[in-house]
């Protein structure tokens, strides 16, 4: 487990490489990234971490990945990103719950509500030669008011599509996906998984997340890897497109139909905005 850091700015002026993540162990899609072993033994590290803990991407900004955050898998408290290893898995991310600041992973702190990113939670450091470089991500609601410095309250009715969270009960959608993220509940024939990799010429086999499981699906209309599978980046999950409401997979491509209310779909049909 890493060395709690009251003080962002401190913390951020202290290390020796310029931060480009909000996550300690930034292993992938930054140029700070390095494996999670090499980490472990920086002498310039913000904390400590263990050289087995998991490289897990951020939920919200899939092309950056930390060692042990986000729900990562674990055995102890050290295979973490601060947080803590809870039932197998990381604790410590976006809604989690917490009592002080220190129950949450490096760059959370814990809201008046009782949840890490949660109402009235720091956010953005402030300090113009260190910034954070997203401080919206270090809130449930995906909303820092950089003039107090402070978390926004998530909308009554859940957050959108694509938010990060811990739970069914935080997204507007009523489903947390297993990548942590509000999306489109998966159908049935979607989350039916296949013993082999064997699979119709119309159909391409992707990993279920499952150890070495697999399931055949249709590319050209799965909602959740439309044109191929997102575990290889070949594909894309419609369901955890940003405030989407309704979407459909159609030759491979999302259609997005409609989104929340205050948000519009594009001319493209590919976003709400």
């Amino acid at each position: 487990m890493s060395l709690r850091i009251v003080s962002l700015a401190t913390a951020l002026l202290a290390a020796s490489k310029a931060v480009h993540a909000i996550g300690d162990f930034p292993c992938s899609g930054s140029t700070d990234s390095q494996s999670c072993a090499a980490w472990s033994v920086d002498p310039n590290a913000q904390g400590t971490i263990s050289a087995t803990a998991v490289c897990q991407p951020d939920p919200i900004n899939t092309s950056m990945s930390y060692c042990g955050y986000a729900h990562a898998t674990c055995t102890t408290g050290t295979d973490c990103d601060y947080g803590s290893c809870s039932n197998g898995h990381c604790a410590g991310y976006l809604g989690d719950a917490c009592s002080a600041d220190t129950d949450c992973q490096a760059f959370f702190f814990c809201g008046t509500d009782g949840k890490c990113g949660g109402t009235g939670a720091a956010c953005a450091n402030g300090d113009a030669s260190a910034p954070i470089p997203s401080p919206d991500q270090q809130c449930v609601s995906q909303s820092c008011d950089t003039t107090t410095k402070t978390c926004a309250a998530a909308p009554a009715a859940g957050v959108p599509n694509g938010f990060g969270c811990s739970g069914n009960t935080m997204c507007a959608s009523g489903f947390c996906s297993t990548a942590s993220v509000c999306s489109l509940a998966a159908s049935p024939q979607a989350r039916r998984k296949r013993s082999t990799h064997v699979c119709p010429a119309s159909q391409v086999a992707c990993s279920t997340g499952l150890g070495d499981g697999y399931e055949c699906i249709d590319s050209q209309t799965n909602l959740e890897q439309c044109g191929g599978c997102v575990a290889d980046g070949t594909g894309v999950d419609c369901t955890a497109i940003f405030g989407v409401e309704s979407v459909e997979c159609d030759a491979g491509k999302c259609i997005v139909m409609s989104c929340v209310p205050g948000l519009n779909v594009n001319p493209t049909a590919t976003a709400c905005v």
